[in-house]
């Protein structure tokens, strides 16, 4: 029978999974410390946010969760604004796991940080708002979809991680039985047909996706896809990015990629 602490450390060592965690570290550091936190909200949305200090507390404390969740291998980070308190869910494996998050009082800080970083509007706070940070963490580099959406208690953001270095395009890798493998290989290679990828949200419907595009990725096959968002860039395909401020709708571009003659199309 293991102690508390035995159980602490493992947890420590081999989740990333800790009372003493750095997130709980640097949140004890700003509600503690004497260091005084301005609302970015209140920051002119056309200042030079390149000259914020690298070091305040603040961009410290949302730089390390992103950290943290990358390195506890979640897919998402969900910060949601309750009645009395803010909430931060790391999801791992499907699942949503609560962390402890930052004090109600540094909501809005929080969401105005993140609201710059992705190039969102932080003085609109009415209407749901998607943005991308690119981040570098331990010398990859990763990218997060990020989303705002307007709620009763304040804005709640979600940002999704993706790992562009961590991704595995073999068809191998999804965890298919040889005789399945082979079986899935000869449909994705048939000249007609239709092939419906669906699941939850990091059940491996990009993976699965790119690895079946990257498969049949031959210099005698003209590839379209019509993505929201591109998520990863894959050598000698068309990638399309949806632009509806333009109109460049899912509607719109397959209509257009249509005439380009291609033998694949791939919607996601």
């Amino acid at each position: 029978v293991a102690d508390e602490d035995e159980i602490e450390g493992a947890l420590k060592q081999y989740y990333g999974v800790a009372r003493d965690d750095n997130v709980s570290q640097l949140i004890q550091d700003i509600t503690e410390g004497e260091v005084q936190i301005s609302t970015l909200g209140e920051v002119a949305v056309d200042e030079d946010t390149d000259a914020v200090d690298a070091d305040a507390p603040l961009i410290k404390l949302v730089n390390t969760m992103i950290v943290e969740a990358f390195r506890m291998g979640a897919s998402d980070i969900h910060l949601e604004p309750l009645a009395t308190r803010f909430r931060m869910r790391y999801r791992i494996d499907g699942v949503c796991h609560e962390q402890k998050g930052p004090p109600r009082r540094l909501q809005a800080a929080v969401i105005s940080r993140l609201k710059i970083m992705s190039e969102m509007d932080i003085a609109e706070k009415r209407i749901p708002q998607d943005g991308r940070i690119q981040a570098n963490v331990g010398g990859k580099t990763i990218d997060l979809r990020v989303n705002c959406l307007p709620t009763t208690h304040g804005e709640s953001i979600v940002m999704r991680l993706l790992d562009k270095e961590g991704l595995k395009l073999g068809l191998g890798q999804l965890g298919f039985l040889a005789d399945d493998q082979r079986t899935f290989e000869d449909l994705i290679q048939l000249p007609d047909g239709i092939l419906l990828v669906t699941g939850p949200t990091g059940s491996g419907k990009t993976t699965t996706l790119y690895s079946c595009l990257n498969y049949i990725n031959k210099p005698d096959r003209k590839i379209i896809t019509v993505e929201d968002p591109v998520e990863y860039l894959l050598e000698g395909i068309n990638q399309v990015q949806v632009h509806t401020a333009v109109d460049l709708t899912f509607a719109n571009a397959l209509r257009a990629m249509l005439r380009q003659a291609p033998n694949v199309v791939m919607l996601g």
